[in-house]
């Protein structure tokens, strides 16, 4: 019981870090877009 509780906490965590990556990634190309705009 406990073990199948913590993989679904595992589950959920991985679910919120990929989230997070992808808002994280998204910013950075954003960031680098408005640098480039920027210099052009």
């Amino acid at each position: 019981m406990t073990s199948r509780m913590q993989y679904g906490n595992d589950a959920i965590t991985e679910l919120l870090y990929s989230e997070l990556n992808e808002k994280m990634h998204i910013n950075i190309i954003q960031q680098k877009n408005r640098t480039l705009s920027f210099s052009a």
